[in-house]
């Protein structure tokens, strides 16, 4: 099945569970894995502007105000029906995979940002 997202195998014994997206129209994966709110924001933001989607659109037909849209954007806490309504507008969806523990690339870009953040 090359070509389709497809779940690792369950029976891995890894505590963690990540989330990645799926764009389900056009049944290709997001390549990058979500480990911290703001990437869950990012890849809804380019789940948005791929589907051609304006904020005001996805408010709407989720039923949740373009404020909840962009909090949830930037990776700040919006409530879960929130982010279920506004995945459900967008026609995408989220899938739970197991995964490996991060690379030590992603760690030394993720304590970048940390550094970066206290040089302030």
């Amino acid at each position: 099945m090359a070509g389709h997202c497809r779940a690792r195998n369950p029976k891995v014994n890894c505590p963690l569970f990540w989330t990645k997206m799926i764009i389900n129209k056009k049944m290709s994966c997001m390549k990058d894995t979500i480990r911290l709110p703001t990437d869950l924001g990012r890849e809804i933001r380019k789940a948005r502007l791929a589907g051609g989607f304006k904020t005001t659109e996805v408010a709407r037909n989720s039923g949740r105000s373009r404020d909840v849209l962009n909090r949830l954007e930037k990776g700040e806490d919006v409530t879960v029906a929130s982010l279920m309504d506004i995945l459900r507008a967008m026609g995408v969806t989220l899938r739970l995979e197991t995964t490996k523990l991060p690379t030590l690339e992603e760690m030394q870009k993720r304590f970048a940002a940390d550094e970066d953040d206290d040089a302030a």
